[in-house]
């Protein structure tokens, strides 16, 4: 039991994976003096970029019951911040898939890298380019400039009931463009930062902390087996030490 749990303490409360990048759409149309993507059968693309929920999710109780008071739209953006490792990604992957019903236009998602070293944040543009090809724009249909493209990002968001997930924020600086210009959709935010400047702007700050002894007891059981963790207290308690819960 020693063995088998101290490889996955490491992974408690592990975050989810991330999604892959979105395929080439078809060319937007305008109705209405807005331009709109073209699904199947003429329909708007309804983007669904969420990664695999976590199995077995454990604690976040508040903080979930807490985004659940989110969705009557008065305050369509939060932030969920904490240590790394703690959680963050697997709380708000968790959250959107229990909540998608309530997004019925789709959702989006994007890993903007904040804190990866080795590839570096990703720039909002890049984050915006991917974001219109999964609303339907083709290539040759995209604006040239930063601005316009951001433009048509909002415009295609607005009126739609759409989640976005940008997950791993570096700052505040990095997210604001991709915020959208109505509370019809909703962006949930993560970082190891509580990114003070949109919590000024409104958004709702969630702070996510370790598990608490029993959520890592309960975890470790869901992942084991009840029967693999019975009468093991004094290994359970050596892996929840050795993951810091």
């Amino acid at each position: 039991l020693w063995e088998t749990g101290r490889r996955g303490a490491g992974a408690v409360r592990a975050g989810a994976g991330r999604a892959g990048a979105p395929g080439k759409a078809a060319a937007p149309e305008r109705r209405g003096g807005r331009a709109r993507g073209k699904g199947p059968g003429g329909r708007p693309p309804r983007p669904a970029q969420l990664p695999a929920d976590v199995p077995g999710f454990v604690g976040g109780t508040g903080q979930l019951a807490s985004l659940d008071a989110l969705l009557d739209g008065r305050r369509p953006t939060a932030v969920v911040s904490g240590p790394a490792g703690v959680g963050k990604t697997a709380l708000a992957v968790h959250w959107a898939h229990l909540a998608r019903i309530r997004f019925p236009d789709g959702q989006l998602h994007v890993n903007l890298r904040g804190f990866e070293p080795a590839a570096g944040p990703m720039d909002p543009d890049e984050a915006i380019l991917g974001f219109l090809h999964a609303l339907g724009v083709a290539p040759d249909r995209i604006p040239p400039g930063r601005d316009a493209r951001a433009a048509l990002y909002r415009t295609l968001l607005d009126g739609r009931r759409m989640l976005l997930l940008l997950d791993n924020a570096r700052d505040a600086e990095q997210v604001r463009p991709l915020l959208p210009g109505s509370s019809s959709t909703m962006a949930l935010v993560t970082s190891r930062q509580q990114l003070p400047g949109l919590i000024a702007a409104g958004a709702l700050p969630l702070v996510l902390d370790e598990l608490t002894e029993q959520e890592a007891r309960e975890l470790l059981a869901r992942r084991l087996g009840t029967s693999a963790v019975a009468g093991e207290d004094e290994a359970v308690a050596r892996i929840i030490a050795a993951g810091a819960r």
